[in-house]
């Protein structure tokens, strides 16, 4: 009661609603902290993805290299049995038919030009398979950029979950405020309508 003798409503209504208010207020600290939680680990997951994503592209651009590698390594061993053949062969005109008659000439001319026939070849080869590797590499691309668009548009949505699901949860609890509220607002009006009929 106050001094005038009237009882200290107020003061009992905050002791019987107090303990309702105060835990609906820590359940919305809890939810803002559960959520920040929840934020933190879908970036962690999502960084790591990104990275196991960027390190499989090296991997397989360091594979197609490799490859490439080793494809230009015959081609240059190609080549280079090429010039072998062709010097063998004009050594044995020379040797066979000498350097200025026209026989030794002939040989020469047909070695020359199969050599130019196999450099050629090794030549169509080799641009061929630089644009089938390029064309690889880009294929590569290709699918890492695909995975990390999606890793992005899951984690949008996710994100986007996150959200709604913290702003659902603290608009129900701030609707239990309100009717905590009301509540009381109620029971007090009660309260002074039993006073002044009493």
């Amino acid at each position: 009661q106050d001094g005038g003798g009237q009882p200290d409503w107020d003061a009992q209504l905050d002791a019987i609603y107090g303990g309702y208010m105060s835990n609906l207020d820590q359940m919305s600290g809890n939810l803002n902290t559960s959520y920040g939680e929840n934020v933190d680990t879908l970036n962690q997951q999502s960084t790591i993805e990104e990275q196991k994503y960027g390190k499989q592209k090296e991997e397989l651009l360091g594979d197609t290299q490799t490859s490439q590698d080793r494809y230009n390594d015959t081609l240059r061993s190609a080549y280079q049995d090429a010039v072998r053949s062709y010097n063998a062969l004009a050594q044995q005109a020379k040797s066979r038919f000498g350097g200025g008659s026209s026989a030794g000439g002939a040989v020469g001319e047909l070695a020359q030009q199969e050599f130019f026939k196999q450099q050629g070849q090794l030549q169509n080869k080799q641009a061929q398979g630089s644009l089938d590797f390029e064309k690889e590499r880009g294929r590569i691309n290709t699918y890492i950029t695909d995975q990390v668009n999606q890793l992005g548009l899951y984690k949008k949505q996710a994100m986007d979950q996150l959200k709604q699901s913290l702003r659902d949860q603290l608009s129900a609890i701030d609707a239990k405020k309100t009717e905590v509220q009301s509540n009381k607002a109620r029971d007090k009006m009660s309260l002074l309508q039993q006073a002044v009929s009493a």
